[in-house]
């Protein structure tokens, strides 16, 4: 798609994270030293503490499916209750 690209930038991220990113004003983007993992973990918390922890709102919201999300949560050591705490 973009062989040559050293730089992830925001054209190049699937409209659903662009909308969701925008809407966000806790996601940073755009800022040095940000990786696009950093991004997603910001995203996925910020989605789960809006939801409360409800992975099948939270997944919606993030255009993922429930197993999709829970293999992100699991890879990341995101647990929902430990998020919602906050």
């Amino acid at each position: 798609m973009y062989p040559d690209a050293k730089t992830i930038t925001e054209i190049m991220l699937s409209e659903i994270i662009r909308n969701y990113l925008s809407s966000t004003p806790s996601t940073t983007m755009g800022q040095d030293g940000l990786s696009l993992k950093e991004i997603e973990r910001n995203a996925i918390i910020t989605a789960l503490q809006k939801y409360q922890g409800n992975i099948t709102q939270t997944a919606r919201q993030l255009g993922l499916t429930r197993f999709g999300l829970r293999k992100k949560l699991k890879h990341d050591s995101i647990k929902p209750a430990d998020v919602t705490k906050r």
